[in-house]
């Protein structure tokens, strides 16, 4: 896909917004043209969208969640940064076919930061029109991608229910989000 023409630009274009808070799920198609951020990875992603006004609980708990959740997938590293990177397009400019993904969802133009994590193969989208809120969606997208991921190849996983309670109840919604999201595609 080439660029939209479009971008999200610093408002938005109006129309119908994505659902806030919950995650959702897209791909990419094969042919799409992306860039080298997302070589090798899935065609796949979760997003999660938030206006950054009310703050859900997993929000906060995201950080921790990263530092159960890595050492539970045999990732010993002391520092997020040194496993998951960020690159913020609020114009489209990096990733317009996530763009046009968004787009079928809803037709509102919104800021996206995409997270990835190379070791495991997984990649996420946060989207907002504030910089500070689309990468914590980003984040919350990225963990609850990354437990999908290990659940469906049979790995154990960090248990967050008693520490976060909130990220685990988000974590139930990304896999009922992942099975009726199969479901459809498998129509």
């Amino acid at each position: 896909l080439g660029n939209n023409g479009g971008g999200a630009g610093s408002g938005g274009s109006g129309g119908a917004t994505l659902p806030r808070d919950e995650p959702m799920w897209i791909e990419i198609p094969e042919d799409a043209d992306v860039p080298v951020f997302l070589n090798n990875m899935p065609n796949d992603a979760m997003v999660v969208s938030t206006d950054g006004n009310k703050s859900k609980g997993f929000y906060g708990q995201a950080d921790r969640a990263l530092e159960l959740l890595l050492p539970s997938l045999g990732i010993e590293v002391g520092d997020v940064e040194e496993v998951v990177e960020f690159q913020d397009d609020p114009n489209w400019e990096h990733f317009p076919a996530i763009g046009a993904q968004l787009k079928r969802i809803a037709s509102a133009e919104e800021c996206i930061c995409v997270a990835v994590c190379r070791t495991l193969g997984v990649w996420a989208v946060g989207v907002g029109m504030k910089a500070k809120a689309r990468y914590g969606a980003a984040k919350v997208a990225l963990v609850g991608a990354m437990v999908v991921a290990a659940a469906e190849v049979g790995d154990d996983i960090a248990d967050f229910a008693q520490e976060l309670p909130a990220m685990a109840e988000f974590i139930e919604d990304c896999q009922q989000s992942r099975e009726a999201w199969l479901a459809r595609a498998a129509e």
